[in-house]
């Protein structure tokens, strides 16, 4: 049992966060999805010395002899292989430029499949990365976290910001600002676990407990745990998006505690599941993190998967050598042939026998007996002469026949065996050469998809994030509605109960125009103060894919909202900006809802100069000098696929000159995501 159900005290006196979803209710009430991605992927950087991947190819051997009985010769390219043939180690080594990578691929299979772990890891002048990765040949088996990942951390100083422990990290008080700044870094990948104790618990008896709930997320999430000093401090300054007493809460990538939408993508395990056995808790644990790296994924740089897809291309180009049919001329193949086998020894002449005389008893005539005798000696020696000079041909021809054939001898097992090489049936190599184009084609189109499925699950991520906030900021303004009708209802009981929604409000501009040529010449939008300012071409470039017309009204409706946003602000209505506008503006204000616009670009856009120089759009000189300002803020009102998007970048310039200039109506900008996946 764990060390919260040693003790009834910490049993009973957990707290639950009613104001938050737990991580059991979410386990309960939706089934985990059927694994369709590596079930382990951890990505770590580090700035170690150089040489530090010689450490982690020991580590490697070390874990490959002790866990699977593999020799592998980590330093050079070569295989391994099990004397039963089901476990087998690939080493592949390349070098790129100042870079220099390394690929170990392990393959065990046993009675619940094939498991394979791959630990691909790149230096460079700087440090360099590491990647390690596992998977099942049964989809729903789960591969466990190799053991070589804890042995890794041991020996590199690997990190996601912040350096990366297999064990939880203890936080003080005087420490709580720095795992603060590590929730609100954009550029963290790992989601953080924060746990925190119940007072008057023994902290070392908890941080060990903690310490065997996370023992299978060592590198693919951080382990904090909070003090009972730093704890109470946490929960005065973030409230409901603290950790409660007794708990372990999950805050995922791309979010910080200033974020509404943490209230609830903040996913929290309760006490209760806390008081079951450690083995229990540390699957939940492990199964909870699994989940959360699939709903919100984190681009990798390009240069890994550029890396990987190398060394895929160098095993492939692997197995085209060996099965593709030898071309080396015929007298090479037959002289390597001959030099395999043992000099052959010289054929022996037979001796000639020569037959004894017969002496006939009867009284014949000696002379002529003797002279008959001779007569028939001579044809026999004649013939005995022929006869030999054809067998010393024959042995001649046989034993060039045996050398020529490589054969040991002339037995019938070396006739045999080579009657069966001569018959064999050879694969087709015009088909094994189309068969391989083809896999390189498929190989291709895979990478095709891998493409696509990232840019759909970063999308996926960013629409759960969006509800999550919108979730939170629709449950704050229903609380906000029954105060406010309460108070009125305390005054005017039937008023407080009249309102009925007959209709959302109707768009300013009106109905779309009819096509996309007419979009931006249409006289509605100088009347509402809307100023085009980009390239027309990129509208253009939009008719072509909008053949059903069914983005046009979205961009118009985006359009509509800037302009019901201006008239707002005109009227001193509202004083925020679109995005708040979007979110919570007046009631009878047309406006898209908020997901369908961004307030900003991502870090990653903005820090590249190359991306952000995308955004630099006209506007006229007498709102800037330059003739261009940035246009962070666009509107995302539809998609026709994963690679076609339309966006609309705007400049606000209500509060100045009653304008807002529109720099970009087109497909999706280069950004610090699309990018990325297309490099």
């Amino acid at each position: 049992m764990g060390v919260i159900s040693e003790d009834a005290e910490l049993a009973d006196s957990g707290g639950r966060m009613s104001t938050t979803t737990s991580v059991d209710q979410m386990l309960d009430e939706v089934q985990p999805p059927t694994p369709t991605v590596r079930d382990y992927q951890a990505f770590w950087t580090t700035h170690a010395r150089a040489g530090w991947t010689d450490a982690v190819l020991g580590e490697v051997r070390s874990w490959a002899l002790r866990r699977l009985g593999l020799d592998v010769n980590v330093a050079a390219d070569g295989e391994a292989i099990s004397a039963g043939g089901d476990r087998r180690a690939e080493v592949m080594h390349r070098q790129a430029g100042k870079e220099s990578g390394v690929r170990v691929r392990v393959w065990n299979t046993n009675g619940s499949g094939t498991f394979i772990v791959t630990i691909l890891a790149v230096e460079d002048p700087t440090g360099g990365w590491i990647l390690l990765q596992t998977e099942s040949s049964d989809r729903a088996q789960r591969a466990a976290k190799p053991a070589v990942a804890d042995a890794i951390l041991g020996v590199v100083e690997f990190e996601d910001i912040v350096p990366l422990r297999a064990t939880a990290q203890h936080v003080p008080r005087a420490a709580l600002e720095n795992l603060e700044a590590l929730l609100g870094n954009p550029s963290r990948r790992l989601p953080v676990l924060v746990a925190a104790p119940i007072d008057g618990v023994d902290f070392d008896r908890w941080i060990r407990a903690v310490d065997k709930w996370t023992r299978h997320c060592a590198g693919i999430a951080h382990v904090f745990s909070l003090d009972p000093r730093s704890a109470e401090l946490y929960r005065q300054r973030h409230g409901r998006r603290a950790v409660a007493a007794g708990t372990v809460r999950t805050y995922p990538a791309r979010t910080d505690l200033d974020d509404p939408a943490t209230d609830t993508a903040a996913r929290w395990i309760s006490a209760e599941t806390l008081a079951g056995s450690d083995s229990a808790v540390a699957r939940i644990v492990e199964r909870f993190v699994r989940q959360h790296q699939q709903t919100h994924p984190v681009l990798l740089p390009p240069g890994v998967r550029s890396w990987s897809r190398a060394f895929d291309r160098f095993a492939a180009q692997r197995l085209r050598s060996a099965v593709t049919p030898t071309t080396s001329p015929l007298e090479d193949r037959v002289a390597a042939r001959q030099a395999t086998q043992t000099a052959l020894r010289p054929a022996h002449p037979s001796p000639v026998v020569t037959p004894a005389k017969k002496t006939d008893k009867a009284d014949l005539d000696t002379g002529e007996l003797l002279a008959t005798a001779e007569r028939a000696l001579d044809r026999l020696r004649a013939q005995l002469e022929v006869s030999e000079r054809l067998r010393e041909q024959h042995m001649t021809e046989l034993r060039h026949v045996q050398e020529f054939l490589a054969l040991p001898n002339l037995q019938d097992d070396a006739l045999l065996e080579l009657l069966d090489a001569a018959t064999r049936v050879q694969p087709d190599s015009d088909a094994i050469t189309r068969l391989l184009a083809d896999n390189d084609s498929l190989r291709g189109r895979v990478e095709t998809l891998e493409d696509l499925l990232v840019e759909e699950q970063i999308d996926a991520a960013d629409i759960l994030l969006e509800r999550d906030r919108l979730d939170t900021l629709f449950a704050a303004k229903t609380r906000e509605a029954a105060f406010l009708r309460g108070k009125v209802a305390e005054y005017d009981p039937a008023s407080a109960y009249s309102w009925v929604d007959d209709e959302t409000p109707s768009n300013p501009l009106g109905a779309p125009p009819g096509g996309w040529e007419g979009f931006l010449t249409d006289s509605r939008l100088a009347e509402h103060g809307l100023v085009f300012t980009g390239n027309p071409r990129t509208v253009k470039d939009i008719k072509s894919l909008d053949l059903d017309l069914g983005g046009l009204p979205s961009a118009w409706d985006a359009l509509g909202t800037l302009a019901a946003y201006r008239q707002a602000r005109l009227h001193g209505l509202w004083e925020g900006g679109v995005h708040a506008f979007c979110e919570s503006g007046p009631a009878d204000s047309f406006h898209v809802p908020p997901n369908k616009h961004a307030r900003d670009e991502s870090s990653a856009t903005r820090k590249d100069s190359r991306l952000a120089g995308y955004r630099l759009l006209p506007v006229p000189k007498t709102v800037d000098p330059t003739g261009h300002v940035h246009m962070w803020s666009h509107f995302k009102p539809y998609s026709w696929s994963a690679h076609q998007k339309l966006r609309i970048h705007y400049h606000d310039q209500v509060t100045v000159d009653e304008k807002i200039y529109i720099g970009h109506v087109g497909q999706h900008l280069p950004s610090g995501s699309t990018d990325k996946v297309r490099r």
